[in-house]
């Protein structure tokens, strides 16, 4: 299920429509169940990704030509309003045996130093492109139910991981197995082995 946006950079889905089709695809299924859910995020325009009533920080932009500070406000209320559609999505899922998880195809520069960059997909990505949130979140029931798979997230919180550790992640705490090489890239298995290296693909392909 996916939320897009126009050519003109105006909302024409609005991610919480997402949270509503999940919530009703549930309710039409028992038994095991996947949901993918890929929503408008952080991409710019910043201002078209958020409703107004989540113009928390002003002043924000009103279209895609504003200054510094209306562009960084515009980025995080875009970010608070992800915030509260990942809420939205773990407020439907506490009473079952679910887990979620989320994270970012790329992270975003914003003028963070004296670089001065903006944007994303450079030939030589800055740290602020490349670290992106990866987050795990499960219910009570499924805990108490797989609880040596959360005791391997939890003794792995600190290791290095990249969107490739995504996948096997998904599938082990799905309870599916593969063989022995996705139980290495899993983060919730005991045989997983951090990477030595993440690579990173450049626009140039490199």
């Amino acid at each position: 299920i996916g939320a897009e946006a126009s050519s003109q950079g105006l909302p024409v889905i609005d991610d919480m429509l997402l949270v509503n089709q999940m919530t009703q695809s549930i309710s039409k299924k028992a038994g095991k169940h996947l949901v993918i859910l890929h929503q408008k995020g952080s991409h710019f325009n910043y201002s078209s990704r958020y409703p107004t009533e989540f113009s928390k920080y002003k002043p924000d932009c009103k279209d895609m030509y504003c200054d510094f500070q209306a562009m960084v406000n515009s980025y995080d209320n875009s970010i608070v309003y992800t915030d509260y559609f990942l809420f939205s999505l773990l407020e439907r899922l506490r009473d079952k045996k679910a887990f979620l998880l989320y994270a970012s195809d790329h992270g975003e520069n914003l003028f963070d130093d004296n670089e001065i960059l903006f944007g994303h997909g450079s030939s030589k990505p800055t740290k602020y492109e490349l670290e992106i949130p990866f987050i795990i979140w499960y219910s009570d029931s499924y805990k108490n139910y797989f609880e040596s798979k959360i005791k391997c997230l939890e003794s792995n919180i600190e290791s290095p991981i990249s969107t490739p550790n995504f996948f096997h992640t998904a599938i082990d705490l799905a309870n599916i197995t593969i063989d022995k090489e996705s139980d290495m890239l899993s983060v919730s298995s005991p045989f997983f082995v951090p990477s030595e290296k993440r690579g990173v693909l450049t626009p140039d392909y490199k």
